[in-house]
């Protein structure tokens, strides 16, 4: 493919060659340093070293750079770099199918906002999902010794190692070096987790060579006209080996985001296929029906099998009853692959093969409802939605951009996130959350990301049961 380039925009390759220009370990240093201080601001000040430009920074150094280079960056060089990545201009022409408003705010929503989400959710979410599964149904291939297999040790100790390393790299300007584990002051933490272990999790889950970030980044697929938005290795194995032995985190924020169910789902299946992502889905509509049932006086049923004619036909997954409402609740956990986050033309029929298909199911468990086939289980005489319940981040889901694709529902719908519906869960240990979801459902927060709208009604306070629960039984929790 040829692609002719203005030459008053700002190119990938303008970008690239900047980067290039500096000694690696030195340009990945001073990006480490940088990601571990914006950690520590509790509101993001506007810079151009924002978290998303420094991983791709690290990213093009990892491909493009080497050792040899003898200039060492200053911290001016890495707001260049920055600016540059920042005003790539996209090489699809206007008018284009990337060149939607929809395509646009999926690329960036996917690239920027989990770098401004906290990770501690991420990390309990691990022991709840995995660990806490109510075993109403028996599993294909996901157990403790597969998930040994995928982790290098069981979840609460790969936790444990999780947390050591993100500390690690936190207060030592991304590095942490396994030779530490020698010093005596670490005789307490490996008391609490062997170092056999801390070492099986780190090769397995954490650790790579700069040739194998090179080779994993030339197997993804890429985009020619958005050479900015390819797979960054960094997500998947975000710690370096650098040549004195130490491991570097360019991105430590990375490290915690590691410990996700969601992380876990690709590798899942490249090591044990399909079986694993319908154990996954099984896992993840009994999280969210837990989660539910954690909320006081709600009363949650699961889904009902019902007859049409002959056939037998299944329900959404939870009928959720609270504060006078009825919340007709379908669990998603399949995950938007690399081309739909960066909007390409497959974003819209996984859109509908997904989230278009709770929505048909919705309708149809309404209808049902209403028609008096799934028996006295289920109140029929309270205001009613529905809620698509996603394991993968539900950016823009609720936006006009794609509701336009997806079918009409019978009654108000609202996307929700994993965390957002962890944070409803929350709130709702003290305050009622029916009138607050039919106040978002129903007002001008409809199209809003759920999180966000929950917002105004959090409080520091608020502790989500689940969490709070896997948070007792990590080390170092």
């Amino acid at each position: 493919m040829e692609i002719k380039v203005d030459p008053d925009r700002t190119t990938y390759e303008m970008f690239k060659n900047e980067v290039r220009r500096f000694n690696q370990q030195a340009l990945l240093e001073l990006i480490a340093a940088k990601c571990s201080a914006l950690e520590r601001e509790e509101v993001m000040r506007w810079s151009p070293t924002f978290p998303w430009a420094l991983a791709a920074t690290a990213q093009a150094s990892l491909i493009y750079g080497n050792a040899h280079r003898s200039t060492i960056p200053r911290d001016t060089d890495l707001a260049r770099c920055c600016l540059l990545y920042a005003n790539i201009t996209p090489l699809e022409s206007t008018g284009g199918h990337l060149a939607t408003p929809l395509s646009i705010l999926t690329r960036i929503a996917f690239e920027q906002f989990p770098y401004q989400e906290s990770g501690s959710e991420e990390v309990a979410r691990a022991y709840a999902f995995f660990n806490a599964y109510s075993d109403r149904k028996p599993l294909e291939v996901i157990s403790d010794q597969t998930l040994c297999e995928l982790l290098g040790a069981s979840v609460t100790e790969a936790v444990g190692v999780g947390l050591l390393l993100h500390g690690g790299a936190y207060y030592n300007r991304g590095y942490f070096d396994p030779a530490w584990l020698d010093q005596p002051n670490f005789a307490d933490v490996l008391n609490v987790v062997p170092r056999h272990t801390i070492e099986s999790v780190i090769k397995s889950h954490y650790l790579i060579d700069v040739p194998g970030f090179r080779a994993k980044a030339a197997d993804a697929p890429a985009n020619p006209l958005l050479p900015q938005y390819t797979f960054n290795p960094l997500t998947e194995r975000p710690f370096i080996q650098m040549p004195d032995g130490r491991a570097l985190a360019p991105v430590p924020h990375l490290v915690t985001r590691k410990l996700s169910p969601i992380e876990l789902y690709y590798a899942g299946i490249k090591r044990f296929g399909v079986a694993f992502a319908r154990d996954m889905g099984e896992l993840f509509e009994d999280y969210i029906g837990r989660q539910f049932d954690a909320l006081p006086h709600a009363t949650v049923t699961p889904e009902i099998e019902y007859r049409v004619k002959k056939s037998p036909v299944k329900t959404v997954d939870w009928f959720v009853t609270v504060g006078g409402h009825l919340l007709l609740v379908e669990a998603k956990a399949s995950r938007f692959t690399l081309g739909s986050r960066t909007g390409d033309e497959g974003l819209e029929a996984q859109l509908q093969q997904t989230v278009g298909k709770a929505f048909t199911q919705i309708n149809r468990t309404h209808r049902a409802l209403l028609a008096g086939q799934l028996g006295e289980s289920v109140p029929r005489d309270l205001p009613i939605f529905g809620m698509v319940a996603t394991l993968d981040s539900a950016y823009g889901m609720n936006g006009v951009f794609v509701r336009k694709l997806l079918p009409e529902t019978n009654v108000p719908v609202v996307v929700a996130s994993a965390r957002d519906i962890e944070m409803l869960v929350a709130i709702g240990q003290r305050e009622d959350v029916g009138p607050i979801l039919q106040g978002i459902i129903s007002g001008e927060q409809s199209t809003w990301h759920l999180g966000p709208a929950l917002s105004e009604h959090y409080q520091q306070g608020d502790k989500n049961p689940l969490h709070e629960a896997a948070w007792s039984k990590y080390p170092f929790g």
